[in-house]
């Protein structure tokens, strides 16, 4: 079964800092789950290479797989439900830009984080939006984002996905390597 309780679980403590390598007793602990009963359901996702590890010492450091499909396929449920639970921080102003930009079917991604919208578009589209002046909501081209995210990995960490999950999933993916040098660099 994709995605059981457990799983998701274990996929949010990933989600909640993308780039962040953890050890299977802090997920354990972070949980508040039996060590034994998440050291095993931790190996069944390396084994489905939903999540790597690295040997350190005598314990794992393991992260996610972000070139893994079914590791998307998991962060993409797991963003449903964190929409779910947290569209009712986001101002109210600014739902209603998403709602108008998602009728309009111009945007290829939505971001929310740091109290900032992040609207993805092409070029043509983000000179027509972009006219509208909203504080706190930047349109931007796909590279435009990455040199966002490049720039402050906070993005990344407090990202609510509004539209197109597996789409942000897979412009991490593209990235992955970069970001994670860049926050080895800033430690």
């Amino acid at each position: 079964m994709v995605g059981n309780r457990l799983e998701q679980e274990i996929i949010r403590v990933f989600n909640s800092d993308i780039l962040t390598q953890h050890s299977i007793l802090s997920i354990s602990k972070k949980l508040g789950k039996a060590y034994p009963h998440i050291n095993q359901k931790i190996n069944s996702l390396i084994s489905q290479e939903v999540i790597r590890k690295e040997v350190r010492g005598k314990s794992y450091l393991c992260s996610l797989n972000l070139q893994s499909e079914l590791a998307i396929a998991l962060l993409s449920i797991d963003e449903i439900n964190k929409k779910k639970e947290q569209t009712k921080r986001i101002p109210r102003k600014i739902l209603d830009l998403v709602n108008l930009l998602l009728s309009t079917k111009k945007t290829k991604n939505i971001i929310y984080s740091n109290t900032n919208l992040y609207i993805i578009t092409e070029e043509d589209t983000k000179k027509v939006f972009s006219k509208k002046k909203t504080k706190n909501a930047f349109f931007l081209t796909n590279q435009e984002f990455k040199e966002e995210i490049f720039s402050d990995l906070s993005i990344i960490k407090n990202a609510l996905i509004l539209q197109s999950y597996e789409d942000y999933f897979s412009l991490l993916k593209e990235e992955e390597e970069r970001l994670r040098a860049i926050k080895q660099l800033r430690k």
